[in-house]
């Protein structure tokens, strides 16, 4: 983390002017504080946060000090828009760091194109963010849906398993995750099956329903791109019915 946020603000350091006059490089971190998410946020917070005091204790970015403001994208589009464009016209800031939910990235993505701001993601995973939504401002470090689909793939080709329940969240990335998946299992196992396929609001308490069709359709392997508590509740109440997946 240390040497992405490095490297991204040395660019843009030598390439804005108005970044010269500054006391301080400010950087803004976008996710969530708040909610059921919270903890993922925390934690990526903790991170960017060391990365900024490890910065700084060398002497920071050509003599200039990182700044990390902290902001609440409450999991919202709209919101975490509106609180970059604030921070960006109040506060100088010259880069996103944001880290949960694609349609928070595409939102911010729009603020960054117009205001010049770079925008660096370590998990946001959806391949069309930098595919067909590409935006020169826009960089991230992880591997995308396409990537683990395509190893996915290849890894049950070797595997004897054919059944397969897809559950996602229903949002962006959730539909990403199935589509990419469909796609790269057709091409290397022909005949595969799709046994069931769902889709269900974000922060989800009870599965139970989900789980109840999972193993009615008598599937031998359930795959979900869900995170955080959807995760492990999913995979907590699924325990607790007595579902037993194959793979």
């Amino acid at each position: 983390m240390q040497t992405i946020l490095a490297i991204g603000l040395v660019f843009l350091l030598v390439l804005s002017g108005q970044v010269w006059g500054a006391e301080t490089v400010n950087i803004l971190h976008l996710d969530p504080f708040s909610g059921p998410f919270k903890e993922l946020g925390d934690r990526h917070n903790m991170g960017v946060q060391f990365a900024v005091d490890e910065i700084n204790a060398s002497g920071g970015l050509l003599g200039k000090k990182v700044k990390l403001l902290n902001e609440d994208s409450q999991l919202k589009p709209d919101v975490a828009a509106r609180k970059a464009t604030k921070a960006v016209m109040q506060d100088d800031v010259k880069f996103i760091v944001q880290n949960i939910s694609t349609a928070v990235a595409s939102a911010l993505m729009e603020v960054d194109q117009k205001y010049k701001i770079i925008h660096v993601s370590s998990a946001t995973y959806t391949a069309s963010l930098t595919g067909k939504d590409f935006n020169r401002y826009f960089f991230r470090t992880c591997y995308n849906t396409e990537i683990f689909s395509l190893a996915f793939a290849a890894y049950f080709k070797t595997q004897p398993w054919r059944r397969f329940y897809l559950i996602n969240q229903d949002f962006v990335f959730g539909h990403a995750v199935a589509d990419d998946f469909k796609k790269a299992m057709k091409k290397e196992i022909p005949d595969v099956e799709i046994v069931g396929e769902d889709y269900h609001p974000i922060a989800t308490k009870d599965f139970g329903p989900y789980i109840s069709k999972i193993i009615a359709s008598k599937a031998e392997v359930v795959y979900t791109g869900n995170w955080g508590v959807d995760l492990e509740v999913l995979m907590k109440q699924a325990s607790q019915m007595g579902f037993q997946p194959a793979g």
